[in-house]
């Protein structure tokens, strides 16, 4: 079984993609700030990390940053921030989708 990490502060939205996401069988780890994220990345096999920008003690484009400094695990942003520089920013530094 795979397993996706989802870093969402919104407890609504966290549930609900991982309500979705445990449909298809997915193994779905959740987080709702940037705490304890690379301390799990580096202990634990990550198939894939879904990661909003907003978080209460950063935000996801420096979380991404700091993952990328140790991993390519596939990283996907899901964020209501739209514009065209955030989403530039976020493939900058290494996203794989926005």
């Amino acid at each position: 079984m795979q397993t996706i990490a989802l870093i969402e502060d919104n407890e609504a939205i966290r549930e609900a993609v991982s309500a979705y996401l445990r449909i298809d069988d997915f193994n779905v780890v959740q987080f709702n700030s940037c705490s304890g994220v690379t301390d799990y990345f580096r202990n634990n096999e990550i198939d894939l990390a879904v990661i909003d920008i907003t978080l209460p003690d950063g935000d996801g484009f420096m979380l991404v940053k700091e993952i990328r400094s140790f991993s390519n695990l596939p990283i996907i942003f899901l964020t209501s921030r739209a514009s065209e520089s955030d989403r530039i920013l976020g493939f900058e530094l290494g996203g794989d989708d926005y």
